[in-house]
């Protein structure tokens, strides 16, 4: 029996040796430098890293079927967090100086549209005063806002229809 078993283990032996022949021979040949090549090209750490799988997922996959199965258990707390805020930070003197600077600015264009205003108004009021001065002339010279002499034009409207009558 011990003879039946050697037997039988140095034929599969055989045959799976002359199995791998048989695949060397139907791959095309390569010469031991490039596969040396491509040995030392992969690092020890990289080789590592692709024998570990860690493009496996471990992270729960939440299902349709999960939600329905679940009971649905919620949680609350009355616990109110309020986290420490660091205190204000005092300014420094560049801080101090460029707010300073701000307010100037601001200060100063303040000023400059306040000034704007104020001349604007200045211009309606001489231009009001000036409308107003006319308008008074005009009416002690006895003319009207077209520049003509009322009487005049009550003499020169009579002529017309003196012209008129004579002429049918």
């Amino acid at each position: 029996m011990k003879q039946l078993l050697m037997l039988a283990a140095i034929l599969l032996f055989a045959f799976a040796a002359t199995a791998d022949e048989k695949e060397k021979s139907t791959e095309p040949a390569k010469s031991e430098s490039t596969s040396a090549a491509e040995e030392k090209a992969e690092s020890p750490l990289a080789a590592a890293a692709r024998r570990t799988q860690r493009g496996k997922s471990t992270s729960i996959v939440i299902t349709d079927e999960m939600v329905k199965t679940s009971k649905g258990h919620v949680t609350s707390t009355t616990i109110q967090y309020n986290p420490k805020v660091p205190p204000k930070a005092p300014p420094t003197s560049e801080m101090k100086m460029l707010e300073a600077r701000a307010a100037e600015k601001k200060a100063a264009e303040k000023k400059a549209a306040e000034a704007k205003v104020a001349e604007e108004k200045k211009q309606q009021d001489l231009a009001r005063r000036a409308r107003l001065a006319e308008a008074a002339d005009e009416y002690e010279d006895g003319t009207d806002e077209y520049g003509a002499d009322p009487a005049q034009l009550e003499q020169e409207m009579a002529a017309e229809a003196k012209k008129q009558e004579k002429r049918p």
